[in-house]
């Protein structure tokens, strides 16, 4: 008679545990108030790493070989080496983080190659911890206010309502993977788009901006696929299905009204419960103001402050000598640079920023391409322009006999990349969601050139 296979084996062990990390990382990420979740889960995560390992398992090398896992190591050796004539405490407080997201990368890619977990399992980690981050903002709002942001008239469980946003945002295309991920079937088109709509209504509610501008073009795309995958004969995973169909565009068509009621209902909401007479409290722009903001002429260029930061760091790059442009100023020069420009007298970035105090030591060069060539010069720039490129063609890879599977894992990969762009004081090492869509990309894109398919489980 055979033995049965054991309940809990190490990988399943491994495999539970980084998912719960993941939740907590990309749930702290929103609500830094989260009970410490993160302290938590990451010795769970490293404990069920080093039991994999101790029972037997074993590392499959190629993962290490492949172009953007390779270009990674030399991105953060050379990062690493930067901090060697840089600010030790800037590399104290960035790899504090980044070694968090590195051990949870690396047990997501082992526990994927191991097959204890799959893409979907990743799909839906991401998707409950968004989930979970919006029912928590309305709970904090009307009822247990525990997050103490210093916003009354908007929703957000931190003051870095960006982030907060970019965590719902992350949550609902991980949704739309877990959809693609399972055969078409009208529930599940109705659950999605529902889901969707509570997410965009929480982050429309949060005030930022950046994730507005970007709900727009993923709820097209998701709407596009969705059709697609009733509709494509090619695809035997999703195949004609007209029930389908009628689902994904009478569930699409009724959440987004849906949510278009609520929003104006909570908004009220808001209002009179914070402010008797209507409005937002001095000093704080309603919901309103800041989205009229995006069409009013004379605001009308969003990335303002942006570009002044922007224009320092250039004409800081084009005074530096060739060894300098070569190999950098060294690790946390992109801040240095800025709080020096904050206390120099006359400086554009007092005009833009005012009390230059306030300031110090959180400005950057709000783009990773300029921090590289500032810190680590154009070596580590071209490092890194290689590495994003080869996450590109990975995403391309096999993308035309399986768009279904693409396209979330696109997205992800979109959120750090523009995310890092325009924002991110540490750069997109810092980010977790550039880790965890990394590991996705990676790994989805080794799977299709195997010619395998992603029926791992959980």
């Amino acid at each position: 008679m055979s033995r049965t296979e054991p309940r809990w084996t190490s990988e399943k062990i491994l495999a539970a545990a980084v998912c719960l990390h993941t939740f907590a990382l990309f749930f702290d990420l929103a609500c830094p108030r989260s009970l410490y979740l993160p302290e938590i889960s990451t010795p769970l995560t490293a404990a069920a790493l080093l039991l994999r390992f101790i029972r037997g398992g074993r590392l499959r090398t190629r993962c290490l070989l492949c172009a953007p896992a390779l270009l990674l190591i030399v991105y953060i050796a050379l990062d690493i080496l930067s901090f060697l004539r840089g600010d030790l405490r800037a590399f104290a407080e960035k790899y504090r983080v980044v070694a968090v997201c590195a051990l949870n990368a690396a047990g997501l890619y082992i526990s994927l190659n191991d097959g204890a977990l799959s893409p979907r399992g990743i799909y839906l980690t991401l998707y409950a911890a968004g989930m979970s981050v919006g029912i928590a903002a309305l709970a904090d709002r009307f009822w247990l206010n525990f997050s103490q942001t210093q916003y009354t008239v908007r929703i957000t469980l931190r003051n870095d309502y960006n982030m907060y946003a970019t965590v719902l945002l992350f949550a609902a295309i991980g949704g739309l993977g877990a959809l693609f991920s399972r055969p078409a079937k009208p529930w599940r088109y109705a659950a999605f788009f529902a889901s969707a709509a509570f997410l965009g209504v929480m982050a429309y509610l949060s005030g930022s901006r950046r994730i507005f501008m970007a709900q727009l073009p993923v709820g097209l795309l998701s709407i596009f696929a969705a059709v697609y995958s009733c509709t494509d004969r090619a695809d035997e995973r999703h195949g004609r299905d007209i029930r389908s169909l009628f689902a994904v565009t009478a569930s699409a068509a009724a959440f987004t009204l849906l949510a278009a009621l609520a929003v104006p209902a909570v908004l009220g909401a808001l209002e009179s419960q914070n402010a008797p007479s209507g409005g937002a409290p001095s000093g704080e722009t309603t919901l309103s103001e800041r989205y009229d903001s995006l069409e009013r002429a004379e605001d009308r260029d969003a990335l303002g402050t942006r570009r002044v930061l922007w224009s320092a760091a250039i004409d800081e790059i084009a005074g530096m000598d060739a060894g300098e442009l070569l190999f950098g100023r060294g690790g946390g020069y992109d801040i240095a640079l800025y709080d020096r420009l904050l206390q120099s007298d006359g400086s554009v970035l007092g005009e833009a920023f005012g009390d230059g105090e306030k300031y110090l030591g959180k400005l950057s060069a709000h783009n990773f391409f300029l921090s590289d060539i500032l810190c680590g010069g154009i070596l580590r720039a071209a490092v890194s322009a290689a590495l994003w490129a080869s996450l590109a063609i990975c995403v391309l890879r096999g993308a035309s006999s399986a768009p279904l599977r693409k396209l979330p894992c696109a997205m992800l990969l979109a959120v750090p990349f523009v995310n890092s762009f325009i924002s991110n004081r540490y750069g997109f090492l810092y980010d977790r969601c550039f880790w965890t869509a990394a590991v996705i990309t990676i790994f989805t894109a080794q799977k299709a050139g195997r010619g395998d398919c992603e029926n791992g489980r959980v």
